[in-house]
């Protein structure tokens, strides 16, 4: 008993040390992309999600691009400093250091393609949903602002852009918020509640709030849920990154197929799942993730 409270003591002290650690970075990365745009292309970065899109400029987009990918080091570095808060190695205790097993991986792809229409969805369901008028005006406008600073970042996106897109939007936003959100986050949580499902759930909620888009709740949800059970049975953080990359890239190859002329028919905007389609790759996620799980263990996510 002695042992269970003192590990919840832990887990608590540990999770809210964490979430001091970040907050402190994002401020701290949010400086130095300050400093950095103010520098490079005269620009305040507190303007540079109100352009309008049809007037943004290609330095206006770079200059958004730019401080964005400075901002999320700031989920690295609050991973690296609350291991070392901890008292733990870093890449050992985030399962940087576990080997990637090709089974996982090929497992993990195609269970994220069935996840494909389940999302599309949720998504239909999410937009369907009737809230008080109160919430609607608020949810609305972060809705529109989320939405609108992926369409600045995008406005540019063939050639070397394309490539600068999928590095920042795709391949960074993937390290960093894995490290922080499955790497640290779960593992504390894990920790605190003494129950690793608890500890993804959590994890994946919190996910879920920092992006706050209230009209992608739902497939967000599952997209958190499902990494987070993918890292729980690989104990491999670098399965998760893979397919949160994989999942981040489709909207910017999605985008790029648009403008390049060659739009693929699943990408474009009147493109729906059908139920059936739906169904059956419930039926077909299910099967696969069988396989998957009979392909991995448990693993045991405490630590001293």
């Amino acid at each position: 008993m002695q042992n269970r409270q003192q590990s919840k003591v832990n887990g608590i002290s540990h999770f809210f040390l964490a979430i001091g650690i970040l907050i402190l970075s994002l401020f701290a990365m949010t400086g130095v992309a300050m400093l950095v745009v103010q520098k490079v292309f005269g620009l305040r970065v507190d303007e540079l999600t109100d352009f309008v899109l049809a007037d943004a400029t290609l330095p206006q987009t770079l200059a958004l691009k730019l401080a964005q990918g400075i901002t999320v080091f700031a989920f690295i570095i609050a991973g690296f400093v609350a291991t070392k808060t901890f008292r733990q190695p870093f890449t050992s205790f985030t399962g940087l250091a576990n080997p990637i097993i090709p089974i996982h991986i090929g497992l993990g792809i195609v269970l994220l393609v069935l996840l494909m229409p389940i999302v599309d969805g949720l998504f239909r369901l999410n937009a369907g949903w009737s809230l008080p008028d109160s919430w609607e005006s608020t949810f609305k406008t972060l809705e529109d602002t989320g939405n609108h600073t992926y369409a600045l970042l995008l406005k540019y996106n063939q050639g070397g852009q394309f490539f600068l897109n999928l590095l920042i939007m795709s391949v960074l936003a993937a390290v960093g918020e894995e490290i922080f959100f499955r790497g640290i986050l779960m593992r504390v949580l894990t920790k605190w509640f003494g129950n690793v499902h608890i500890g993804i759930i959590t994890s994946t909620m919190l996910f879920v709030i920092i992006h706050f888009q209230p009209y992608k709740v739902l497939p967000m949800l599952l997209l958190g849920l499902f990494l987070g059970y993918i890292y729980y049975r690989t104990k491999s953080l670098w399965v998760p990154i893979i397919l949160h990359a994989l999942n981040n890239a489709i909207v910017v190859v999605a985008d790029w197929s648009e403008k390049s002329g060659n739009e693929w028919t699943i990408f474009s905007d009147d493109f729906q799942f059908s139920v059936l389609q739906i169904i059956f790759s419930i039926v077909a996620f299910l099967g696969i993730g069988y396989m998957f799980w009979k392909q991995t263990n448990d693993n045991d996510f405490s630590y001293e």
